[in-house]
């Protein structure tokens, strides 16, 4: 596998990567209630020195989860930005333990079954290790620079309620057919098979009470929003609701917070990186200090009980408000002084 180095004297621009840590159920064999921690390489030169070797150190520190932004590269963004999945299957490729994921792919930049086909393959390079996060696109900016349609709000959620169901179909039956509005299958095979069974685990990104966690009940192994503690106390309750309406085990579906980390003992630093949390796109202003674990490490202890005790197992933290040395360091420091209380 050859890398692509960038040209000689040339200045690097920023990766525009997320980092994350994890409060994550385990796999079979490991301890219960193990917290790890999870994070995106910064290096653009993923398949060289630099990108393995982030990946390889996450590795072997026991990173639970390495999960990659959609990749498509927004207008307002700065810096380089690198597709998702090519990305993780390369990953893939180097790095021998970590579950790699997406957090989360927008519907509306692949068609279903061609995003089935690329996830079973990664699952395939990985020996089953992926997650796919999908969600139905909230920024026009990215569809609008490429020539992508965006269409409503609701045509979106209808979209990515028939690409569910497509590429479930996909991962475990032998030929699917599919007649929906805006996806179309007809006896369409898929081989080979993703190496999870019975299908790598789909996560549904957003937190829409009244359609998007409708979805999760119907659809998914895993949901994804911003916030903390409240937030998910709200949500999580809403989400019980809608699985009690289609006979769903709620226990079935892992909970998951995207929360910005830092370390520090200055209140003030808190409150900033809360105004920069209600400045993010996607996420609500009313839950954005929510969405901030930070503090000091008894602080930040304390932060994850409370998530845990409101249903919370996963914990993704994104590193695009901070430089990324600073959240690279936070997260060494979060490994080692906050993950083993949670062993």
């Amino acid at each position: 596998m050859s890398a692509l180095r960038p040209e000689r004297g040339r200045q690097r621009r920023p990766l525009n990567a997320f980092a994350f840590a994890a409060l994550a159920k385990p796999r079979p064999m490991e301890d219960a209630n193990a917290i790890r921690s999870v994070h995106d390489t910064s290096e653009p030169d993923l398949t060289g020195p630099a990108g393995s070797l982030a990946a390889r150190r996450g590795d072997r520190l026991g990173y639970r989860l390495r999960a990659r932004p959609p990749g498509a590269g927004r207008p307002d963004a700065r810096g380089t930005n690198l597709e998702a999945l090519s990305s993780l299957s390369a990953l893939a490729a180097l790095v021998p333990r970590i579950r790699m994921g997406t957090i989360v792919l927008s519907n509306t930049f692949r068609h279903p079954a061609v995003l089935a086909k690329m996830a079973a393959q990664i699952d395939i390079v990985s020996r089953g290790r992926l997650v796919l996060g999908l969600g139905a696109g909230w920024h026009p900016g990215e569809h609008e620079a490429y020539g992508i349609p965006f269409p409503s709000m609701r045509e979106r959620l209808e979209r990515l309620d028939e690409a569910c169901r497509g590429i479930r179909s996909l991962w475990t039956e032998g030929r699917s057919t599919f007649d929906g509005q805006y996806y179309q299958l007809s006896a369409a095979p898929l081989d080979p098979k993703p190496v999870q069974t019975p299908h790598p685990p789909l996560m549904i990104g957003g937190g829409g009470e009244r359609v998007t966690l409708r979805l999760v009940a119907a659809h998914a192994d895993a949901c994804n929003f911003f916030g903390g503690p409240k937030v998910f106390a709200r949500k999580c309750a809403i989400l019980d609701q809608h699985c009690a309406a289609i006979g769903r085990d709620p226990k079935t579906i892992r909970r998951t917070a995207s929360m910005f980390l830092r370390f520090t003992t200055d209140q003030r630093e808190i409150d900033r990186l809360g105004e920069a949390a209600a400045a993010f796109p996607g996420n609500q202003v009313s839950d954005a200090h929510d969405a901030c674990l930070a503090g000091t490490p008894e602080q930040i202890r304390e932060r994850l009980h409370e998530a845990r005790a409101a249903s919370v197992d996963t914990v993704f933290i994104p590193t695009v408000l901070r430089p990324l040395p600073e959240i690279r360091r936070d997260l060494d420091r979060f490994i080692t002084e906050i993950a083993p209380e949670f062993r």
